[in-house]
């Protein structure tokens, strides 16, 4: 083998070595980013806040669901003599 195919050779062994590592630590995900943003631009295009409403009126059985998706999953409660302190925990993004 010459010159040129060992190092070939060896770059791909070293790739492998990196095999199932992901993004390094603290790097953002673009890809994600990119999507929220495409998501965000299409609900804007479809009427933002008002048309997600009309939809909402139209389509309760499938509005209502996604609302639960989005409550908290937790809440915790304390008693005390000034009145009740909530906590609200787990809160979708």
């Amino acid at each position: 083998m010459d010159q040129n195919g060992e190092l070939i050779k060896e770059k791909r062994i070293m790739n492998l070595t990196n095999m199932g590592k992901g993004r390094p630590k603290g790097s953002k995900n673009i890809l994600q980013a990119d999507v929220k943003q495409a998501f965000w631009n299409a609900f804007e295009e479809m009427g933002g806040i008002e048309g997600l409403v009309a939809w909402a009126k139209k389509n309760p059985n499938s509005f209502y669901p996604l609302v639960a998706k989005m409550m908290p999953t937790k809440i915790e409660g304390a008693n005390s003599h000034a009145g009740v302190v909530v906590n609200i925990t787990g809160l979708a993004d």
